[in-house]
């Protein structure tokens, strides 16, 4: 995954990254890293989603 690759998958992940394209110091390991972390975040939170709306749904039964 190049740099712009890891900008719009955080983009999209709705992180404003508009801030890191101008970091001369930001390099494509921390990029990844910070990637990942938030990959990791948003599969959490989407299983806890699907956890919480599957316990709901068996409340309303």
């Amino acid at each position: 995954m190049n740099h712009s690759d890891a900008l719009v998958r955080m983009h999209h992940r709705g992180f404003n990254v508009s801030e890191l394209k101008n970091q001369p110091n930001i390099d494509r390991t921390d990029l990844d890293a910070a990637l990942k972390k938030i990959e990791r975040e948003h599969e959490t939170s989407k299983r806890g989603l699907a956890q919480h709306s599957q316990a709901s749904f068996a409340m309303r039964l």
